[in-house]
């Protein structure tokens, strides 16, 4: 028997070149074999930058490409940093997964740190429709910049301590 969780809801539109007998339709689905992308967890935190994983999966276990595999990646509206002002991608704003793999990374790098312009919210841009979205269908980057300063306080040197090893 077909499930809610186990068939997909398909309506037809219109042609000029012929009568529809029926409008919508239901096909069953093997869920087992579906593959799941989810990023590998739903919050990052960026200092000089950060690297953000997806990863594919299937309901019944592990999942490995047969082929490389290239998503596009975009920008969220819900984010308050602005690319180009207050981070950037490294390499493009895809993620490629190789052949025989699983996982893919993209790399975020820090411009500036500003207050209020400090969460980058990313998703994939087009997903296949063979692709259902898992636990964390977006990416909250959140950008806490350059470890250095936060050191606050008054600083001065104190000594030399590991001498004998240099």
């Amino acid at each position: 028997s077909i499930t809610e969780d186990t068939k997909l809801d398909l309506t037809l539109a219109p042609a000029s070149f012929a009568t529809l007998g029926l409008s919508k339709a239901s096909v069953g689905v093997d869920i087992s074999n579906t593959v799941i992308y989810s990023f590998d967890k739903e919050n990052y935190t960026m200092t000089q930058s950060s690297d953000v994983v997806l990863q594919l999966s299937k309901i019944s276990g592990a999942y490995t490409t047969e082929e490389a595999l290239t998503f596009e990646v975009e920008v969220d509206p819900s984010s308050t940093a602005v690319e180009g002002e207050h981070f950037k991608f490294s390499n493009g704003k895809t993620i490629t997964i190789p052949a025989g793999q699983s996982k893919g990374t993209l790399k975020l790098d820090l411009i500036k740190q500003e207050a209020g312009k400090e969460q980058v919210v990313l998703k994939l841009k087009q997903v296949p429709f063979i692709l259902k979205p898992g636990n964390f269908d977006k990416a909250s980057v959140v950008i806490f910049g350059s470890l250095y300063d936060k050191l606050v306080g008054e600083w001065k040197y104190a000594a030399f301590t590991n001498e004998d090893w240099w």
